[in-house]
């Protein structure tokens, strides 16, 4: 459920002559709606609309007149952009209840329930390294019980680190590519490479598998690819993971390559991206490659100095639960107040998996997921709406008193239904 249906529907407990919905069939800065029609003039005067979806979706306003003949409403402030024919929205008529009271009352009940509501959810943004053991545990994650491990298919990792190239150091910018082979045909759902960012870049990176030109670099044949944006490049050598749009199938033997690029409009010699490369490699299948161009269109590919250059890497396969397997405790533990995850036996390039809870999150948007169950939510924003209310919008203030009472009665019911208990064996995520 989102934010959109749940407000209605806790309008429509509430009072539901308050609350009406519908679709632009004439657009304009004054937009009119069929479903209007039935209404008086100026029944809508002062009330307010609310566009959830289209166009003017985020747009909200209040109404200076109602025409019924043609169903137009008219707000007092211009909507920009200015309302298009399917454009959906909602309506309030002028009796206190508005759409941003609605979305305050959720969001108070996502907030009451905050340390009760945990989702099991996977995190597998870790990557391990050699002579690294403590990784960064994720933001919003309560509780580990489970640490989970993913051989990788091919790794030139980080122990054979020794030099750096740079993507786009010059005035000219550059693509740049590893080259690589499978023992065994198999299919890849990701690829993780070793970068580092100076200065700052906010642009996309895409990292690609293609074929090989006859021991001339990459061919254009793309297998499969992946983005990312920049942000997620540190400012020292790590793993960054490419989560490939589909899986890609490798066939034993073939060259493959690893092919790193990025829009060119952000970068320079003072905003980078340096891929960690290994210039004495031993790997069997090394070569490293790159590409200047002065536009995409023109430009050839050119080897390093010596045939061992590798760039630093790792392929995995799809990330499916027969692709892990359990890191049995004490193997792993969590540093108390850090949030740091302990893995006594590091292994170079491989994924770990986090099976973890976390507090649901409210959604920021009318279209964003509503974590919590509807029956307490609902309930429990119902209490507090009533509480924001004027007198006005019930018969008298006993009445709201009541409904205040009665509705926070509900949701205290449902909350006890709703409490999560923890697998024995989690650990809990110090500093929240």
């Amino acid at each position: 459920m989102d934010r959109k249906t749940l407000r209605q529907l806790i309008a429509l407990t509430a009072e539901g002559r308050n609350f009406l919905t519908g679709a632009v069939t004439t657009k304009g800065s004054t937009f009119a709606a069929t479903t209007l029609i039935p209404y008086p003039d100026d029944h809508f005067n002062d009330g307010e609309v609310c566009f959830y979806s289209g166009t003017a979706i985020g747009q909200i306003a209040r109404i200076s007149d109602f025409i019924s003949a043609t169903g137009t409403i008219a707000p007092y402030a211009a909507i920009s952009p200015v309302p298009a024919v399917d454009d959906a929205f909602e309506i309030h008529t002028n009796d206190g209840w508005l759409t941003n009271q609605y979305n305050k009352a959720i969001d108070l009940a996502h907030y009451e329930a905050e340390d009760i509501f945990l989702i099991g959810t996977i995190d597998d943004t870790i990557t391990q390294q050699d002579e690294r053991y403590e990784y960064q545990i994720p933001t919003g994650v309560r509780y580990i019980s489970e640490v989970q491990t993913c051989d990788s298919i091919t790794t030139w990792g980080m122990s054979n680190y020794n030099a750096a190239r740079a993507l786009a150091p010059t005035s000219a910018y550059a693509r740049l590519s590893t080259q690589f082979k499978v023992d065994t045909s198999c299919w890849v759902g990701s690829v993780r490479v070793a970068l580092k960012k100076t200065g700052t870049i906010t642009t996309t990176m895409t990292c690609a598998i293609m074929g090989d030109n006859s021991g001339a670099g990459p061919n254009t044949n793309t297998h499969g690819s992946g983005t990312l944006a920049s942000s997620s490049v540190l400012g020292e050598f790590a793993y960054v993971t490419f989560n490939l749009t589909t899986p890609v199938y490798l066939t034993s033997g073939t060259m493959y390559h690893i092919v790193l690029s990025q829009a060119a409009d952000a970068l320079d010699s003072s905003n980078f991206i340096s891929w960690a490369m290994d210039t004495s490699s031993t790997y069997s299948h090394a070569g490293a490659w790159k590409y200047y161009y002065i536009s995409p269109e023109s430009g050839t590919w050119s080897a390093y100095t010596t045939t061992t250059d590798s760039f630093i890497f790792s392929i995995h396969p799809p990330q499916t639960t027969q692709d892990y397997t359990k890191i049995l405790v004490p193997n792993w533990y969590i540093v108390p107040q850090n949030r740091y995850l302990h893995i006594k036996s590091p292994s170079e390039g491989r994924a770990v998996r986090l099976i973890c809870q976390r507090q649901a999150t409210m959604p920021t948007t009318d279209t964003g997921s509503i974590e919590l169950p509807e029956a307490y939510v609902q309930a429990k924003a119902l209490a507090t709406l009533y509480a924001m209310q004027p007198d006005r919008t019930t018969r008298d203030f006993s009445e709201r008193l009541r409904m205040i009472d009665f509705w926070s009665k509900v949701a205290d019911q449902e909350l006890g239904k709703i409490r999560v208990s923890v697998r024995p064996n989690s650990m809990i995520v110090e500093g929240r």
